[in-house]
Protein backbone atom coordinates (compact mmCIF):
# COMPACT_ATOMS: atom_id res chain seq x y z
CA UNK A 1 0.00 0.00 0.00
CA UNK A 2 1.58 2.89 -1.25
CA UNK A 3 0.66 6.85 0.18
CA UNK A 4 -0.61 7.10 -3.33
CA UNK A 5 -3.01 4.49 -3.87
CA UNK A 6 -4.58 5.37 0.18
CA UNK A 7 -5.42 9.44 -1.60
CA UNK A 8 -7.18 7.14 -4.66
CA UNK A 9 -9.15 4.95 -2.18
CA UNK A 10 -9.98 7.61 0.13
CA UNK A 11 -11.89 9.52 -2.57
CA UNK A 12 -13.37 6.47 -3.79
CA UNK A 13 -16.83 6.64 -1.78
CA UNK A 14 -17.32 2.83 -2.63
CA UNK A 15 -14.56 1.82 -0.32
CA UNK A 16 -15.88 1.16 3.28
CA UNK A 17 -14.25 3.77 6.02
CA UNK A 18 -12.95 0.88 8.26
CA UNK A 19 -11.00 -0.50 5.05
CA UNK A 20 -9.61 2.32 4.58
CA UNK A 21 -8.51 2.91 8.57
CA UNK A 22 -6.32 -0.34 7.89
CA UNK A 23 -4.74 0.69 5.04
CA UNK A 24 -3.59 4.34 6.82
CA UNK A 25 -2.69 2.53 9.75
CA UNK A 26 0.18 0.79 7.34
CA UNK A 27 1.13 3.94 6.30
CA UNK A 28 1.53 5.44 9.32
CA UNK A 29 3.28 2.67 10.65
CA UNK A 30 5.90 3.49 8.22
CA UNK A 31 5.90 6.87 9.28
CA UNK A 32 6.38 6.57 12.82
CA UNK A 33 2.97 8.56 13.26
CA UNK A 34 1.92 7.65 16.65
CA UNK A 35 -1.10 9.75 17.26
CA UNK A 36 -2.46 9.41 14.31
CA UNK A 37 -2.08 5.00 14.71
CA UNK A 38 -3.85 5.69 18.29
CA UNK A 39 -6.96 7.68 16.75
CA UNK A 40 -7.05 4.65 14.10
CA UNK A 41 -7.02 2.06 16.76
CA UNK A 42 -9.74 3.16 18.82
CA UNK A 43 -11.74 3.97 15.95
CA UNK A 44 -11.65 0.76 14.48
CA UNK A 45 -11.81 -0.99 17.73
CA UNK A 46 -14.38 1.16 19.40
CA UNK A 47 -13.54 3.78 22.36
CA UNK A 48 -13.67 1.39 25.06
CA UNK A 49 -12.89 3.25 28.40
CA UNK A 50 -13.18 6.57 27.67
CA UNK A 51 -16.01 8.73 26.19
CA UNK A 52 -16.94 9.21 22.75
CA UNK A 53 -15.42 12.58 20.80
CA UNK A 54 -17.83 15.29 20.28
CA UNK A 55 -17.94 14.17 16.10
CA UNK A 56 -19.24 11.51 17.46
CA UNK A 57 -22.66 12.75 19.73
CA UNK A 58 -26.16 11.82 18.12
CA UNK A 59 -29.16 13.50 18.74
CA UNK A 60 -32.59 11.83 18.28
CA UNK A 61 -36.18 10.80 20.30
CA UNK A 62 -36.19 8.50 23.63
CA UNK A 63 -38.75 5.91 22.98
CA UNK A 64 -39.85 3.20 25.12
CA UNK A 65 -41.63 -0.27 23.93
CA UNK A 66 -45.07 -0.64 24.54
CA UNK A 67 -46.27 -4.51 23.85
CA UNK A 68 -49.48 -3.35 22.43
CA UNK A 69 -48.03 0.27 20.32
CA UNK A 70 -45.10 -0.42 19.27
CA UNK A 71 -42.15 2.29 20.41
CA UNK A 72 -43.74 5.58 21.07
CA UNK A 73 -42.04 8.74 22.18
CA UNK A 74 -41.43 9.43 26.24
CA UNK A 75 -41.68 13.13 27.37
CA UNK A 76 -40.40 14.35 30.43
CA UNK A 77 -41.33 17.34 32.61
CA UNK A 78 -38.05 18.76 32.62
CA UNK A 79 -36.37 20.23 29.52
CA UNK A 80 -32.87 19.62 30.75
CA UNK A 81 -33.35 16.21 31.62
CA UNK A 82 -35.38 15.73 27.87
CA UNK A 83 -32.46 17.81 26.49
CA UNK A 84 -29.94 15.16 27.77
CA UNK A 85 -31.33 11.73 27.28
CA UNK A 86 -32.10 12.49 24.10
CA UNK A 87 -28.45 12.82 23.14
CA UNK A 88 -25.78 9.99 22.63
CA UNK A 89 -22.36 9.32 22.37
CA UNK A 90 -21.76 6.27 20.06
CA UNK A 91 -18.47 4.24 21.48
CA UNK A 92 -18.84 1.59 18.30
CA UNK A 93 -16.33 0.72 16.30
CA UNK A 94 -16.06 1.93 12.45
CA UNK A 95 -17.34 -1.20 11.10
CA UNK A 96 -20.40 -1.55 13.47
CA UNK A 97 -21.64 1.99 12.07
CA UNK A 98 -21.10 0.72 8.76
CA UNK A 99 -23.36 -2.37 9.14
CA UNK A 100 -26.23 -0.37 11.09
CA UNK A 101 -25.93 2.28 8.18
CA UNK A 102 -26.48 -0.66 5.76
CA UNK A 103 -29.26 -1.96 7.21
CA UNK A 104 -31.13 0.61 8.31
CA UNK A 105 -34.52 0.97 7.14
CA UNK A 106 -37.07 4.48 6.51
CA UNK A 107 -33.34 6.23 6.93
CA UNK A 108 -34.24 5.88 11.04
CA UNK A 109 -31.55 4.13 13.33
CA UNK A 110 -32.39 2.54 16.60
CA UNK A 111 -29.41 3.22 19.40
CA UNK A 112 -29.26 1.47 22.74
CA UNK A 113 -28.56 3.29 25.99
CA UNK A 114 -25.56 1.65 28.17
CA UNK A 115 -26.92 -0.51 30.70
CA UNK A 116 -26.37 2.54 34.06
CA UNK A 117 -28.28 4.97 31.53
CA UNK A 118 -31.27 3.02 30.54
CA UNK A 119 -31.71 1.95 34.81
CA UNK A 120 -32.13 5.95 35.19
CA UNK A 121 -34.24 6.39 33.16
CA UNK A 122 -36.71 3.67 33.72
CA UNK A 123 -36.78 4.77 37.38
CA UNK A 124 -37.57 8.66 36.23
CA UNK A 125 -40.66 7.38 34.07
CA UNK A 126 -41.38 4.72 36.49
CA UNK A 127 -41.76 1.62 34.24
CA UNK A 128 -39.77 -1.13 33.43
CA UNK A 129 -39.45 -1.51 29.75
CA UNK A 130 -37.27 -1.41 26.96
CA UNK A 131 -35.79 1.84 25.73
CA UNK A 132 -33.83 3.19 22.51
CA UNK A 133 -32.65 6.53 21.04
CA UNK A 134 -34.37 6.69 17.54
CA UNK A 135 -31.63 9.20 15.64
CA UNK A 136 -31.94 9.63 11.44
CA UNK A 137 -29.23 7.19 9.75
CA UNK A 138 -27.20 10.95 8.09
CA UNK A 139 -25.58 11.19 11.37
CA UNK A 140 -23.98 8.02 11.26
CA UNK A 141 -23.26 8.63 7.66
CA UNK A 142 -21.29 11.98 9.12
CA UNK A 143 -19.40 10.09 11.41
CA UNK A 144 -18.38 8.36 8.76
CA UNK A 145 -17.64 11.34 6.44
CA UNK A 146 -15.41 12.74 8.93
CA UNK A 147 -13.21 9.80 9.08
CA UNK A 148 -12.98 9.98 5.65
CA UNK A 149 -11.86 13.53 5.39
CA UNK A 150 -9.72 13.16 8.90
CA UNK A 151 -7.85 10.24 7.03
CA UNK A 152 -7.55 12.38 3.70
CA UNK A 153 -6.30 16.07 5.71
CA UNK A 154 -3.29 13.47 7.52
CA UNK A 155 -2.72 11.44 4.06
CA UNK A 156 -2.07 14.91 2.41
CA UNK A 157 0.61 15.79 5.58
CA UNK A 158 2.59 12.93 4.45
CA UNK A 159 4.76 15.29 2.28
CA UNK A 160 6.04 17.16 5.11
CA UNK A 161 6.49 14.28 7.16
CA UNK A 162 8.30 12.62 4.40
CA UNK A 163 10.56 16.12 4.21
CA UNK A 164 11.76 15.39 8.10
CA UNK A 165 12.76 11.82 7.31
CA UNK A 166 15.23 12.65 4.47
CA UNK A 167 17.24 14.88 6.55
CA UNK A 168 16.67 12.80 9.95
CA UNK A 169 14.70 14.33 12.31
CA UNK A 170 12.01 12.22 14.12
CA UNK A 171 8.72 13.19 13.50
CA UNK A 172 7.96 13.17 17.54
CA UNK A 173 10.76 15.93 17.57
CA UNK A 174 9.64 19.75 17.95
CA UNK A 175 12.49 21.96 17.40
CA UNK A 176 15.57 21.83 15.65
CA UNK A 177 18.19 23.80 16.53
CA UNK A 178 21.51 22.83 13.97
CA UNK A 179 21.68 20.07 11.46
CA UNK A 180 24.32 19.75 9.00
CA UNK A 181 23.75 17.88 5.84
CA UNK A 182 27.34 17.11 3.43
CA UNK A 183 25.90 17.58 -0.06
CA UNK A 184 28.50 17.09 -2.84
CA UNK A 185 30.59 19.87 -2.31
CA UNK A 186 28.43 22.10 -0.07
CA UNK A 187 27.31 21.75 3.35
CA UNK A 188 23.67 23.22 4.57
CA UNK A 189 22.96 24.31 8.03
CA UNK A 190 19.58 23.91 8.59
CA UNK A 191 17.97 25.39 11.39
CA UNK A 192 15.31 27.87 13.34
CA UNK A 193 14.27 28.85 9.82
CA UNK A 194 17.23 29.79 8.58
CA UNK A 195 19.33 27.83 5.56
CA UNK A 196 23.23 28.74 5.10
CA UNK A 197 25.16 27.28 2.54
CA UNK A 198 29.11 26.93 3.34
CA UNK A 199 31.53 26.19 0.51
CA UNK A 200 33.42 23.25 1.92
CA UNK A 201 36.91 25.45 0.17
CA UNK A 202 36.21 28.35 2.64
CA UNK A 203 36.09 25.74 5.32
CA UNK A 204 39.72 24.46 4.64
CA UNK A 205 42.02 24.71 7.65
CA UNK A 206 45.90 25.58 7.76
CA UNK A 207 48.37 26.79 5.59
CA UNK A 208 46.47 27.93 2.36
CA UNK A 209 43.42 29.10 4.75
CA UNK A 210 46.40 32.21 5.56
CA UNK A 211 46.47 35.04 3.42
CA UNK A 212 49.27 35.40 0.59
CA UNK A 213 51.38 37.84 1.63
CA UNK A 214 51.63 36.21 5.51
CA UNK A 215 52.44 33.14 3.40
CA UNK A 216 55.30 34.44 1.62
CA UNK A 217 56.96 36.60 4.99
CA UNK A 218 56.83 33.14 6.74
CA UNK A 219 58.77 31.42 4.06
CA UNK A 220 61.16 33.83 3.18
CA UNK A 221 62.16 34.19 7.04
CA UNK A 222 62.50 30.44 7.09
CA UNK A 223 64.93 30.61 4.07
CA UNK A 224 67.05 33.38 5.59
CA UNK A 225 67.53 31.56 9.10
CA UNK A 226 68.24 28.79 7.33
CA UNK A 227 71.09 30.84 5.07
CA UNK A 228 72.33 32.39 8.87
CA UNK A 229 73.22 29.08 9.86
CA UNK A 230 74.55 27.74 7.85
CA UNK A 231 76.63 30.49 7.29
CA UNK A 232 77.65 30.18 10.78
CA UNK A 233 77.94 26.95 10.60
CA UNK A 234 80.28 26.24 7.46
CA UNK A 235 81.58 29.97 6.62
CA UNK A 236 82.95 28.45 3.64
CA UNK A 237 79.81 27.08 2.70
CA UNK A 238 78.50 29.81 0.31
CA UNK A 239 82.51 30.83 -1.07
Amino acid sequence: MSVKELKANIINKDIPVSNLLREAKIIAMEYEMYDFISWIDKELNGYKEEDAPSYRMMKGIIKGFNPYNGWIPIAFQDNNVQESVSKMGTRQPIGQLEELLKNSKDNILRMKYSSGKEKIIREAIGCETEIALFIDSSQVYSILEHDRNCLLEKILSIKDVEEKKSIGISNNVSHIEKIEIIKGDKIEQIGDHSKVEINKEDKKEGWFSMSKPLVYFIVLLALYITYAFLNYSFPNFFK
